[in-house]
């Protein structure tokens, strides 16, 4: 029996004690690539039996993995692995490093595993123990490719173990042992006699004679011994695109051509299979002439850019081929990931470059921006535009069993970075006197004009990080923090008098005056219906005002103000992404015991959306906390970056109450003819974007924490600049 395995993998062994895994691990692959929990336990404890050596062993296994993994090295994990709970940090290890996860199950009768294990006299265990790991293992046998392995082989019986063959597959950008020389061709873009003239140039001999073509109409002949690489984006914008895929496709097939993916083709293939993609940056162009080709070829031309592979390692790894730049550790791996793209449109740019240029803060210190949050999904509860069940209701569809609820906070986002003393300013940020961090809002503007205050603040964080013994705790001298700034009108007073207030004033007024007239003319004309809608507009108006005044109060001094904390991003050398939102909370709340009042710790609950009483009580607590006024509540899924059925899954989603609404809606959104309008309201576009900001601000913090140079910081940070520039409704 062949088990192939890709050279570039995670391959978890899984069977209960006595199945034959350490046996197999060292006929099929070399000592160096088995990572033993046994070898590990025995490390730690110089005794592989120690059950109480357990966690530290996996520790030192998980280690060693990513150290591998990182290198390009196979990995092989000899452990039971009955347990889902027990694989699922496997296949996280093997995400993170965009490799693909292998299981090889050892699925052997209970019998023959208690057999063999009876005699081994450092296996004292009863024979419940293994009993009980059979059970488990097949009662999670059927889910294995759910839980995100690749390939999954089953071998149930020691015969098929003895015939069983490893043969290693190479991965498809593994070109090493192609040496050139190479003609790298840049983006094509359907400039058709551009690129025959230049291949000719080259040395290629371009041919139209449809005869023996294999059907696409042109051919190219390179010179001995070379090889075009085309690097993506051959489509759009020209005058004639079907040709340049015909000429492309054609050389690829001969094999005197590669050809990686760009953007551009992807974005064609995605609205040839029928996604909803916006036609814009030339893709009309392409399908405008596809259409005036056969339907064959539409077909063709879709499967040939679908299956491109995203990059190609060559001439020993020496030379990599992509369309885009891409990480080192992106390269040469078989992850979907490294197809990714986050596009910015040019005129998107040009706003995030006059922000960055003439309003924003200091660049050196503008790490991480923070992105865009959608609201959930529409709700058809009476009176209502959103309600938890709806939020609850996705991440259990993406199969997130556990959320965490977090009130929302009416103030004004903000990014603070705290200093423990000016000289780890000038190390780690390149600073000087501009005091022990900064407090900017979520377009990296200061968020106080008066940099007294912001001192103020910024010490008195300090100090609470102090008192928590935070640094020490931590190892470092500084930290990133997101967090929430109150009152909204500390920042918002100019918007609270030019918007919102005027229109309070302006509706009261003019509606108790539309009233008064009513009721008098009651005595004469039959004017009730109209006099009660009146009514009703006047009381929605007068919520309205309640409504954002609840947010704004007087700030006289730094004791007016309220900030609260609730992501720890970012320290010396790591960034806490992977630790889960219930860490986050707690590690913080520690902090704001250290200076209550101005430091809030946000109130919290983890949700299992499995459980309907669960639900309930969540359902509950936000109605509590609407109904005396509050906001609302933020739905996270507990994981801080959490993958459910079809990818990265929101990072958070929010669900306001039915008064706040109002500031966003105006006075008079509940009443059912808005209301009916307003439940069609499209998320996807939000949600787009805000993937997009989240994975470009987690990039950034990545690149800085490994000491990247600043600009290649500020390229991921200038991205969610420029996408806070896309069209979507400011509502949401």
């Amino acid at each position: 029996m062949k088990l192939t395995i890709p050279e570039l993998s995670l391959v978890v062994l899984i069977g209960p004690s006595g199945s034959g895994k350490s046996t197999f691990a060292r006929k099929h692959f070399k000592a160096t690539e088995i990572l033993s929990s046994d070898f590990c336990r025995a490390l730690v404890s110089d005794d592989e039996n120690d059950q109480a050596a357990t966690k530290d062993a996996f520790e030192i296994l998980h280690f060693v993995g990513a150290k591998r993994l990182a290198a390009g090295r196979l990995v092989v994990v000899d452990a039971t692995n009955v347990q889902p709970e027990a694989r699922k940090p496997l296949v996280a290890l093997a995400r993170e490093y965009h490799c693909i996860p292998v299981g090889i199950v050892l699925n052997l009768p209970e019998k023959i595993c208690q057999e063999r294990n009876r005699p081994r006299e450092n296996r004292d265990f009863g024979p419940h123990v293994i009993r009980q790991q059979s059970q488990q293992l097949r009662r999670s046998l059927r889910g294995l490719d759910r839980e995100g392995f690749r390939k999954v082989f089953i071998l149930s019986s020691p015969e098929e173990v003895e015939s069983a063959l490893i043969e290693r597959e190479r991965l498809w950008n593994n070109l090493k042992h192609e040496h050139g020389p190479f003609d790298i061709i840049g983006d094509v873009h359907g400039c058709f006699d551009e690129l025959q003239s230049l291949l000719g140039q080259l040395g290629y001999e371009v041919s139209s004679e449809a005869g023996s073509l294999n059907g696409y109409g042109y051919a190219a002949r390179p010179p001995e011994g070379r090889k075009a690489v085309f690097l993506g984006d051959l489509v759009d914008r020209g005058p004639k695109i079907p040709a340049v895929l015909r000429l492309v496709m054609s050389m690829v097939k001969s094999g005197s051509a590669l050809c990686v993916p760009g953007n551009h083709d992807m974005k064609l293939v995605r609205k040839l299979r029928g996604k909803n993609v916006q036609i814009t940056h030339g893709l009309a162009d392409s399908l405008e002439q596809i259409d005036r080709e056969p339907p064959e070829f539409k077909e063709q031309a879709a499967a040939f850019l679908d299956d491109l592979i995203s990059h190609y390692l060559l001439d020993d790894g020496k030379l990599v081929v992509a369309h885009a730049g891409m990480r080192q550790e992106m390269q040469g791996r078989g992850s979907s990931k490294v197809r990714d793209y986050v596009t910015v449109r040019e005129e998107n740019a040009l706003a995030a470059l006059e922000v960055m240029s003439r309003f924003a803060a200091n660049p050196k210190w503008l790490i991480y921006l923070p992105p865009t949050m959608s609201p959930s999904a529409t709700t058809q509860e009476p009176g209502l535009l959103e309600h938890p069940a709806e939020a609850f209701a996705y991440y259990r569809g993406e199969g997130i069993p556990k959320v965490v609820c977090e009130e929302k906070h009416m103030g004004s986002r903000a990014v603070v970075i705290v200093c423990r003393d000016e000289g780890a300013v000038v190390r780690r940020f390149g600073v000087r006197g501009e005091g022990l961090g900064i407090c900017y809002t979520r377009t990296g503007r200061l968020f106080f004009e008066d940099p007294i205050i912001e001192a103020g603040l910024l010490d008195r964080v300090r100090s609470a990080l102090n008192g928590a013994g935070f640094w020490e705790q931590f190892r470092t001298d500084w930290v990133c923090l997101d967090c929430e700034l109150m009152p909204w009108s500390v920042k918002a007073q100019e918007l609270l008098r030019q918007q919102y207030a005027a229109v309070g004033a302006a509706s009261r007024a003019g509606l108790a005056d539309s009233v008064a007239t009513l009721e008098l003319a009651t005595h004469n004309n039959d004017v009730t219906g109209l006099l009660e809608r009146f009514r009703a507009r006047a009381a929605a108006a007068a919520r309205y005002v309640d409504a954002y005044r609840r947010y704004c109060w007087p700030v006289h001094s730094l004791n007016d103000l309220r900030l609260a904390p609730f992501h720890l991003l970012a320290t010396e050398g790591k960034v806490h992404a992977n630790q889960d939102h219930a860490w986050h909370m707690e590690t913080l709340a520690r902090v704001c015991q250290c200076d209550s009042p101005l430091l809030l710790a946000t109130p919290w609950n983890v949700v299992d959306v499995t459980d309907s009483e669960s639900e309930a009580r969540a359902v509950a607590w936000w109605e509590d906390l609407t109904n005396r006024g509050g906001e609302g509540m933020v739905v996270k899924p507990l994981e801080f970056v959490a993958k459910g059925r079809r990818g990265l899954v929101q990072p958070a989603v929010k669900c306001r109450g039915r008064e706040y609404l109002r500031i966003i809606y105006g006075p008079e959104y509940t009443l059912p003819e808005h209301l009916d309008r307003l439940r069609s309201r499209g998320l996807a576009a939000k949600r787009s974007l805000a993937l997009r900001e989240f994975a470009l601000g987690i990039e950034a913090l990545e690149r800085f924490v490994r000491w990247e140079p600043l600009r290649r910081v500020h390229e991921c940070v200038f991205g969610v600049l420029a996408l806070e520039s896309e069209p979507v409704d400011p509502r949401l």
